[in-house]
Parts: C-alpha cells; sequence; structure tokens
C-alpha cells in the first residue's frame, strides 16, 4: 500500500506496521546481518487479505509482514561495512559515506515512518520532486540537510511517536537505536493484541541495487 495513493496511516496503524519490520530488522540484526535496502516495497504481507491491520487490532493474526529482497544484505564481520548498497532515499548518511554498521537500517526504517505519516520524504515537498533528482542531490540531502519535525502532520502527533521517530532519524550512529520498546508501539500492540509468536519471515533473495 503506497501512502501517497492511499494516504498517511494513523499514528496506530503505523505502529503496527512498524512494529512488524522492526521485528524483521531485529531478527538480521541478532544474526549479525544488515539487511541494507529497508523500504516499504521490501515487505509483504504473508497471506492475501483485505484490510490485515482490522485482523491485527482483533489479535487474530500475528507476523503477518514477510521480508523479501535479502540482495543488497551483508554479514557484519568487522565493525564496519564499505559497499554502498540499498535503495538511496532509504540510504543512511553512513551508507554514502561508506562507513556503517546494523544502525544503518534503522536510518532506513525513521524514513519508512516518516513517509507512513506524512506521504512524503524528509528532504523534499513530494514524492515526485524526490523521484526528479540525481543519486549526488539524493547523497548530499540526507548527508548535509536537516530533518524537519515541526511542520503540518508533526504539530498534531503524539509525543511517543516523535519520540520513537527522533532515533532513527538522526546522522549520529551511535543515537540510531531500535525503538521496539518506545511507548509508541507499547501502547499500540498492547491495544491490538496480547498474543506475539516469535518472527517466521521467509526470506527472499534477488537482485539490489549496490556500488
Amino acid at each position: 500500500m503506497a501512502p501517497q495513493e492511499h494516504g498517511p496511516l494513523s499514528e496506530r496503524h503505523a505502529a503496527l506496521v512498524m512494529y512488524e519490520c522492526l521485528k524483521v530488522v531485529s531478527t538480521c540484526h541478532a544474526l549479525g546481518i544488515v539487511h541494507g535496502d529497508v523500504k516499504p516495497a521490501n515487505f509483504l504481507l504473508r497471506q492475501r487479505m483485505r484490510d490485515p491491520l482490522r485482523f491485527v487490532e482483533r489479535g487474530q493474526i500475528s507476523n503477518w509482514l514477510k521480508a523479501i529482497d535479502f540482495g543488497c544484505s551483508q554479514v557484519l564481520r568487522g565493525s564496519q561495512l564499505h559497499r554502498r548498497t540499498g535503495t538511496p532515499v532509504y540510504m543512511a548518511p553512513e551508507v554514502f559515506q561508506r562507513e556503517y554498521g546494523l544502525e544503518a537500517d534503522m536510518w532506513s526504517l525513521g524514513m519508512m515512518l516518516y513517509q507512513c505519516m506524512t506521504c512524503r520524504f524528509p528532504f523534499w515537498p513530494s514524492i515526485e520532486a524526490c523521484r526528479q533528482k540525481s543519486l549526488d542531490e539524493v547523497a548530499r540531502a540526507v548527508i548535509l540537510d536537516d530533518i524537519v519535525l515541526n511542520f503540518g502532520p508533526w504539530l498534531s502527533m503524539s509525543p511517543e511517536v516523535c519520540a520513537a521517530s527522533v532515533p532513527c532519524c538522526t546522522s549520529a550512529p551511535d543515537m540510531q537505536s531500535a525503538p521496539i520498546q518506545q511507548q509508541f508501539f507499547k501502547i499500540a500492540m498492547k491495544e491490538a493484541s496480547e498474543q506475539h509468536a516469535k518472527p517466521n519471515h521467509r526470506f527472499v533473495t534477488c537482485r539490489g541495487w549496490t556500488s
């Protein structure tokens, strides 16, 4: 579901979606794997259904997203990775600078959350404006520009969603922490369901963009 086509997600629904994505990324990181291409298109429904969030809220399904496209993934054998890989608009500043670790996936999740909540990316006023940028222009914006959280939708968002967004959307790797314990996600998951099975994701490898 593309946010620009269906409008932004509510805080509750964004929390439910991001919680599932965080579980996938946490599983990768526990194995020492950087996914390397975290974005909405790389998470699919495990079952074909209409309005899956309705079933999630009722506690009728769990582990309802699966991750695909591990073509950009790398095993972190040392302290840093150096291959620039992923989808540029979701790539962390340190990926463009070719010196990054597990935290780079958290930046990508932050970009996903920003997109789900506002129907745009942080550095451009619309999806269309973003698509017109070259790789160098995207890199320059990601590395140098500030992420704005004080306009439009952000002005009415709860402190919990802002607190969950800020750690992901920072250019300092040591500040990028998995907000899976954030109150934002705790509240949504408690309200939706008390039952959480262990992650059991299908990994489908296909070709990704690398340099």
